[in-house]
């Protein structure tokens, strides 16, 4: 029996296809492979999600790390790592975990892992959105529960919970070393951030296998090596001295004002 080339690869991809559809969750992302690279005028050492001014995290905490609910296109909010949505209970707002969940760097994570993580939001960029809540407290000896003291409205307290400045980092969170629950692993090292598909992604895994964002000295750099097409991605422009071909110019909205606002107190 002979199969044509045509066949065995289309019979390969729908392996491949429902392997990988068995693998994603929650946001049914398949994985589709590919590396994209590219460079960023300023020195990459860490990144915290619960930073107001942290550009790294601006740009790329959504792709490590993830937050216990999220918004839909109404601004309605739904679970994402919580198991359901808030509910009251006995004078106190509980909320419930999922099981399972791990950190990219296999970290289980639980009820404790939250209360630590509402904390040091509080004490960073979120000190204004969560002071209208308690701190957390573990629900009834249940390790996958927390509540919030006063019973809080279920609806705005998972829309505060929704807010990427209160994202679920585990306890000990390192900002040169970063870990979550999001799509990528993250590794900070000599050429900048190194992100590669976490096999324990909470909602579902990375379209891409790899995405590596090298400091570049300065905003040339990155023009330059564009037109060269050794990186995916350039900033501004389409080439340094002259413009890549095939390139495709878009607009990258909030991620672009912040790379411009930081890159002029930067100098060259």
């Amino acid at each position: 029996m002979t199969v044509s080339r045509r066949r065995w690869i289309q019979g390969a991809l729908a392996i491949s296809g429902l392997v990988s559809a068995s693998r994603a969750s929650a946001m049914g992302r398949t994985p589709l492979g590919g590396k994209l690279t590219f460079r960023l005028p300023w020195a990459l050492r860490a990144l915290d999600p619960h930073e107001l001014g942290d550009a790294a995290a601006a740009l790329f905490a959504h792709a490590v790390v993830d937050s216990l609910f999220a918004l839909d296109a109404t601004a309605a909010p739904y679970p994402t790592l919580a198991a359901s949505m808030p509910v009251r209970e006995s004078g106190v707002t509980v909320v419930r975990l999922r099981e399972g969940l791990r950190t990219a760097r296999g970290t289980a994570l639980d009820a404790r892992d939250v209360a630590f993580s509402i904390e040091r939001a509080r004490k960073r960029g979120a000190a204004a959105l969560l002071s209208e809540l308690a701190p957390a407290r573990i629900h009834r000896g249940d390790s996958l529960a927390f509540d919030f003291p006063g019973a809080p409205d279920p609806i705005r307290v998972a829309r505060i919970l929704a807010s990427p400045l209160v994202a679920l980092l585990p306890r000990g969170f390192s900002p040169s070393r970063p870990d979550g629950t999001g799509a990528f692993r993250a590794e900070f090292g000599e050429r900048g951030l190194s992100l590669t598909r976490n096999p324990f992604a909470a909602r579902g895994a990375a379209f891409l296998d790899a995405i590596d964002v090298a400091s570049a000295p300065d905003l040339k750099a990155s023009l330059r090596a564009f037109e060269a097409e050794s990186d995916d991605l350039g900033w501004l422009g389409t080439g340094l001295f002259a413009e890549r071909s095939g390139a495709v110019r878009f607009d990258g909205g909030s991620a672009a004002w912040i790379v411009l606002t930081v890159a002029l107190g930067a100098g060259s």
